[in-house]
């Protein structure tokens, strides 16, 4: 049951690129809704609900690198969990692509599709990558990897694409020497 609180906590981290999307919806559901004096508010409100929940998830992936490196985590649960952050937010990151791509072939009016999805994919990428530096010292705390490795692939984890391999090689180096659970 400890295990599964630890993926609980993770779940604004696992959604974060897809959570915009559904305030946008929330956001143009309510806008046609609401009377026209209430839209700015609604708005205003959508905006401290973002950096609640931008705040929160910095935070939150601080704690999730700061207790694998510490140990609160095997290096297995540590790279499990780092697995399944990249694995689910593949699709977004496809999305975000394309999205970027449509903002580009519509040159300038498109700019703000391009800077969305540029944006969101960044902050996604340098969330992942905090939470997968508490990965990469237990992998190396726990003799699985080398210092220059996990150095390595520490700063890989900030890199789109490398990431995955990253996050895949870490559950395969786990696996092979840490019993299951």
């Amino acid at each position: 049951m400890n295990e599964f609180l630890k993926y609980l906590k993770m779940i604004p981290v696992i959604i974060y690129p897809y959570i915009y999307v559904l305030i946008l919806a929330i956001f143009l559901l309510f806008a046609g809704i609401l009377p026209e004096d209430y839209t700015d508010v609604a708005l205003i409100g959508l905006l401290i609900v973002a950096v609640i929940y931008n705040l929160y998830s910095f935070i939150i992936v601080i704690v999730n690198a700061v207790q694998a490196a510490k140990g609160k985590m095997t290096a297995r649960q540590a790279a499990r969990m780092n697995l399944i952050i990249k694995c689910v937010q593949i699709p977004a990151y496809i999305m975000h692509f394309i999205l970027g791509f449509i903002g580009l072939a519509m040159s300038v009016w498109g700019i703000g599709f391009l800077l969305w999805a540029v944006l969101i994919d960044l902050l996604t990428i340098l969330l992942t990558g905090i939470s997968s530096i508490g990965c990469s010292v237990r992998m190396r705390k726990e003799g699985l990897v080398s210092l220059p490795g996990a150095i390595f692939m520490g700063v890989g984890c900030f890199i789109y694409c490398v990431d995955v391999v990253i996050a895949i090689v870490y559950v395969v180096k786990a696996r092979k020497k840490s019993p299951a659970k």
